[in-house]
């Protein structure tokens, strides 16, 4: 439990609320922005361009700002519960084998959920 002891667990308190506080207003940015593009698409709202192009561009568009927003809110729900393992105690241990997390991944990475070997079984779908 060393590798814990050694981050200042304030400091990356103030850090993952600030990041939670960024991610909170880019979520209410894209948000605004999906609605707006959808008003493009409504014909009613006088949007439906004459080129079938322009429409489909407008979608592909409007899918990857969904896609962007949908990233913000996975990495929000991170955050959310990191602040949460920092609540109850477990932050700083791995979530799979329960070692301790390297202070300098969580320094770069502060809402890490497992240590370096277990995150490489994460990205491969084995855990």
């Amino acid at each position: 439990n060393d590798e814990v002891k050694e981050l200042d667990l304030a400091d990356i308190k103030n850090r993952l609320l600030k990041l939670k506080a960024q991610l909170e207003r880019d979520i209410d940015m894209k948000e605004q922005q999906v609605a707006e593009s959808g008003d493009d698409l409504v014909p009613e709202r006088g949007g439906v361009g004459n080129h079938m192009a322009d429409d489909a561009n407008e979608t592909a568009e409007q899918e990857t700002m969904i896609t962007l927003q949908r990233n913000t809110e996975r990495e929000l729900d991170q955050v959310n519960q990191a602040l949460a393992r920092l609540e109850n105690g477990t932050y700083g241990k791995c979530a799979n084998c329960g070692r301790p997390i390297p202070a300098a991944r969580l320094e770069v990475r502060p809402y890490s959920v497992y240590d370096i070997a277990c995150q490489e079984l994460a990205d491969r779908g084995k855990i």
